[in-house]
């Protein structure tokens, strides 16, 4: 439940960043549409180099809470800065970027995490699946979450602090995580 939770959080932020940040873009006076369509590719793009990043240090014997940890809160963070006002737009697509290739770290680390979550091999698939479940639960009620929020507040930058609250209670469960990771080693 921890790994779904800490999943959710991320495809919360990250789907929300990535549905939201070509209209905020507009919003904020971009009409070139080569530069929205090329910086929404490269927000995209550079999350697997998270991924790739993820296994290299999990490799190298970085725990997987740690992993999960940070990057939840860095997501928060980056997000946030992603769609802060009186940014330029080309700041605003860095730090989309940024969040984006940060957060790409996640995913590998939730994943190797599944077949030491579940208390026998058996249980494998099961974990995976509740993964997975809560995964899209964070993708289907992220963007709307946020488009609420700012639809309420009357502005983006009321809407942004969704992303730090999501990466916060991510950062909780990477905490239970790191219990739990600790209760199973010893």
């Amino acid at each position: 439940w921890l790994l779904a939770g800490c999943f959710a959080c991320y495809t919360t932020q990250w789907f929300s960043i990535v549905t939201w940040i070509p209209t905020y873009l507009k919003d904020s006076g971009q009409s070139n549409e080569t530069v929205l369509a090329l910086g929404v590719a490269a927000v995209v793009l550079v999350n697997a180099v998270g991924t790739t990043v993820s296994a290299a240090a999990m490799h190298r014997g970085l725990p997987r809470w740690l992993i999960i940890a940070t990057v939840s809160l860095g997501m928060g963070v980056l997000g946030v800065a992603s769609f802060a006002p009186d940014l330029p737009v080309l700041a605003k697509i860095g730090f989309a970027m940024a969040a984006s290739g940060f957060g790409g770290m996640l995913p590998a680390a939730v994943l190797a995490g599944v077949p030491l979550q579940a208390r026998e091999p058996s249980e494998i698939a099961t974990v995976n699946g509740v993964v997975v479940q809560l995964l899209n639960i964070g993708s289907f009620v992220g963007p709307p979450a946020l488009a609420a929020l700012v639809a309420h507040f009357g502005g983006w930058s009321d809407g942004r602090w969704l992303l730090l609250a999501a990466g916060l209670v991510g950062l909780g469960l990477a905490l239970g995580l790191r219990a739990t990771e600790r209760r199973a080693a010893a």
